[in-house]
């Protein structure tokens, strides 16, 4: 009966999931070196930032230009991967969604392009 009761009546509270915070270096391969981050990580999902970040990385240099910083921003993460020789080191912090909101806007206005005078209508 305490079986039941147990899984069945009264269910379980699990902890709050919190975001990762850390750093973790990986060499050319992806495979991890070294990490601050908590052992509760999966690393599969280390194994698959540092790929796409690698990914990056390799793009960038075959299309000829020089990226030696990468940030990614989610809603609840920014990852702020740089280049080292043979490989990168990556920080994972949590990003509030208030940080992501001004994070996009600032973005937005980066790339917004400034009318010339000779376009705007007289």
């Amino acid at each position: 009966m305490s079986f039941i009761t147990e899984f069945l009546i009264k269910p379980q509270k699990h902890a709050p999931v919190r975001s990762p915070a850390g750093s973790f270096t990986v060499n050319s391969k992806g495979q991890i070196m070294t990490s601050t981050l908590a052992q509760s990580f999966p690393s599969a999902d280390l194994h698959a930032i540092a790929k796409a970040v690698l990914r990056a990385f390799g793009s960038s240099e075959a299309s000829g230009i020089a990226v030696r910083e990468l940030s990614i921003y989610y809603l609840a993460l920014k990852i702020v991967a740089r280049r080292m020789r043979g490989g990168a080191i990556l920080f994972l912090e949590a990003h509030s969604r208030l940080e992501h909101e001004k994070q996009c806007l600032q973005t937005k206005a980066a790339f917004v392009p400034e009318a010339e005078p000779a376009l705007l209508p007289s």
